[in-house]
């Protein structure tokens, strides 16, 4: 019927103009990961608490009295 009106395709146009057409999931995938980066900065950022060697094991204090200990114990 002549009298209806044709939406335009906007695929092609989007091709013919050197655009690229980007998949929904594609999108969707980039806004999670973009969301975890900003929380893993923001965690960075923000994160309060002493940190350094001292958190990872034992401090060169426990190691000597340990060693003190073991020491006179065998004496």
């Amino acid at each position: 019927m002549p009298d209806e009106a044709q939406e335009p395709d906007t695929t092609q146009d989007q091709v013919d103009r050197g655009g690229v057409l980007v998949p929904r999931w594609v999108k969707v995938f980039a806004l999670v990961v973009l969301a975890v980066a900003l929380l893993l900065l923001a965690h960075t950022v923000v994160r309060t608490g002493s940190h350094g060697p001292s958190l990872h094991g034992a401090s060169l204090d426990d190691i000597q009295t340990a060693t003190v200990d073991a020491g006179s114990a065998g004496a």
